[in-house]
C-alpha cells in the first residue's frame, strides 16, 4: 500500500521520534483489534476506526526517516514492525477482506512502504534488509542486485529468529507482537521459544521431529542439515520435547518432517 497516496502531515519529527510513535500506535492497534494472543486480528473493525486514520497518516512520515542514524537493534526492531504494520495495513484495506492471504495476488511484492526516499515491498523488508539479501526461497535469487541503491540499507548482522516474529497474515504465521531496540534480543528469545514450543514436535519412539515448513523454506538461515536444524531450535523447546530431541539428534535414522502451512487468514 504505496504511502504517497496518504495525506502529509507538517513538522517531520526525527528518525526515533517517527520510530518511537509508531510502536506506540501499533501497541494500542494490537490491544484493540487484536486477540491476547497476537495470533488474530479484527481488519473490518480496524479499517473504520480513528486509530486506523491516525495510523495512515502516520505512515506518511516513514518517507522522511533517516535510516542512516538509526543503530543496528533500531533498525532491526524498525524494520519488524514496519513488516508487520504494513502486513496489516494491505490487508486491511483491500477492497475485500480476503480469506487467504494467497489471494492477493503478489501481495508481498506489491504491498510497498516509501521509507527514506525508498520503495519497499514487504519482500524487500524481508529478504533484502532483515535477512541481509539472501535468496528468495522461491524466486531463488537475491532481492537486491548489486547495484540498487538499496543494498546500503541491508542489516550487518541477520538473525534467524526474524523469522519469528515477521507476520504474514496467515494462521500458521508466529503471533504479532511490537518490538524495541531496549529488549529486542530478549522479545526475539521470548517469539522463537513461543513458536517452536507451538510447532515442533518430537515424536522419540518414532525418531521423527516434525516442524512448520517455515523451516524447510528457510533452513539455510538457521543450519546447513535438517539434523543441524534440531539441534538449533533444541534451546527453544518445552522440557520434555528438549530432552526427547536430544537424544535423537545425533540418531542416524532421525526423520524431519514439514507440516503444512495454514495460509488462512488469521482474522476473528
Amino acid at each position: 500500500m504505496h504511502a504517497d497516496k496518504l495525506h502529509v502531515l507538517n513538522d517531520i519529527p526525527p528518525a526515533l521520534e517517527i520510530t518511537s510513535s509508531l510502536r506506540k500506535l501499533m501497541n494500542k492497534l494490537k490491544g484493540t483489534y487484536m486477540t491476547n494472543d497476537g495470533k488474530g486480528v479484527d481488519y473490518s473493525a480496524l479499517r473504520g476506526s480513528v486509530m486506523f486514520q491516525t495510523y495512515l497518516l502516520l505512515t506518511q512520515q516513514l518517507r522522511t526517516v533517516d535510516l542512516n542514524t538509526l543503530a543496528e537493534d533500531e533498525k532491526k526492531a524498525f524494520f519488524l514492525n514496519v513488516y508487520n504494520a504494513l502486513t496489516i495495513h494491505a490487508i486491511a484495506l483491500s477492497d475485500t477482506i480476503p480469506q487467504s492471504v494467497l489471494d492477493l495476488g503478489n501481495f508481498w511484492e506489491t504491498a510497498t512502504y516509501n521509507i527514506g526516499g525508498y520503495g519497499l515491498s514487504l519482500d524487500d523488508i524481508e529478504h533484502g534488509i532483515l535477512r541481509r539479501n539472501a535468496t528468495h526461497p522461491v524466486k531463488k535469487k537475491i532481492q537486491f542486485s548489486p547495484d540498487d541503491p538499496r543494498v546500503e540499507l541491508v542489516i550487518k548482522h541477520p538473525d534467524p529468529r526474524i523469522h519469528f516474529a515477521l507476520v504474514c497474515g496467515g494462521k500458521s504465521c508466529p503471533a504479532i507482537s511490537v518490538y524495541s531496540a531496549e529488549n529486542l534480543d530478549e522479545a526475539l528469545k521470548t517469539a522463537a521459544k513461543s513458536y517452536c514450543q507451538q510447532e515442533v514436535n518430537v515424536d522419540k519412539e518414532k525418531k521423527q521431529v516434525t516442524m512448520s515448513k517455515m523451516f524447510q523454506w528457510y533452513i539455510s538461515d538457521f543450519a546447513h542439515t535438517p539434523q543441524d536444524l534440531v539441534r538449533w531450535v533444541l534451546p527453544y523447546l518445552g522440557s520434555d520435547q528438549q530432552d526427547a530431541a536430544s537424544v535423537l539428534v545425533s540418531d542416524p535414522s532421525l526423520q524431519v518432517i514439514y507440516s503444512d502451512y495454514n495460509w488462512q487468514l488469521n482474522k476473528i
